[in-house]
């Protein structure tokens, strides 16, 4: 492999012309199916890291006396599963081997698709990455599916990966490329959740859990691109803004 072009889910990937990609080596993930773009890209790896996205029996307090599945939850998840599928027709799904693999298979959300299981270890990546590390030993934990997914294409061999939408001020911008508040109200309300707002630099949680995570995520940057540089690949951020700044910046047109 020789370049891959990762695509995260920040603002920016709604002013940027995907269809250049469509030719490329693309990871996506979470609600990309959504992007206008999407089938025109056809990415190459769908990765899914949140149990949100797959697993219906995350939350054990949604699970009846009787052991049947919330019907909110498992609707939510079948619908927006299908509408992976169809939008991203030649992909290969990426899962986290220990939260996925039983669910997936029991519930069948990816018929007949290509599936990758991935081991997750049970260290941070935010506190460090193994020089030696192999992607058959699996991947280190990650909270956060952009370091999850550049990890992922450096042991895969990629030796340019370029960032897209990859902001990662979400923790204290509540940024997203899907506009307004309904992505983050469906999803509570499938859960029984209730979106609150109030004073917090992230809806429902607390600032000092936003920022926490916000430097959490960056932690696990500077450790990739350390990593990178044993396995003789480069990252090279493409978008415009945002909080990353560990990486090399280069314009996303220069580049495609």
């Amino acid at each position: 492999f020789d370049e891959c072009f990762i695509i995260s889910s920040g603002p920016s990937i709604n002013f940027q012309d995907l269809e250049k990609l469509k030719s490329k080596n693309t990871f996506v993930s979470n609600d990309f199916h959504l992007h206008k773009d999407c089938k025109i890209v056809n990415p190459n790896f769908y990765c899914l890291l949140d149990g949100g996205c797959f697993n219906p029996t995350l939350n054990r307090d949604h699970i009846t006396k009787e052991n049947k599945l919330d019907e909110r939850i498992f609707a939510r998840l079948e619908k927006i599963n299908k509408e992976r599928s169809e939008s991203s027709i030649d992909s290969t799904f990426i899962f986290p081997l220990q939260a996925a693999k039983k669910s997936v298979e029991k519930y069948n959300f990816f018929e007949n698709r290509k599936i990758i299981y991935l081991n997750m270890l049970s260290f941070d990546m935010a506190d460090y990455i193994p020089k030696n590390l192999e992607i058959s030993a699996g991947i280190p934990f990650s909270f956060n599916v952009l370091p999850w997914k550049i990890c992922i294409a450096i042991l895969m061999g990629f030796k340019k990966i370029y960032l897209i939408g990859a902001e990662q001020d979400m923790y204290i911008t509540d940024t997203h490329f899907i506009s307004g508040n309904d992505r983050q109200k469906d999803y509570l309300h499938a859960f029984g959740l209730e979106y609150k707002k109030e004073k917090n630099l992230y809806p429902n949680t607390t600032n000092y859990i936003s920022m926490h995570l916000t430097k959490q995520i960056l932690k696990s940057h500077i450790n990739l691109n350390r990593f990178a540089l044993t396995k003789n690949a480069k990252i090279i951020n493409l978008t415009p803004g945002g909080i990353l700044d560990v990486y090399e910046n280069e314009k996303y047109e220069n580049v495609v």
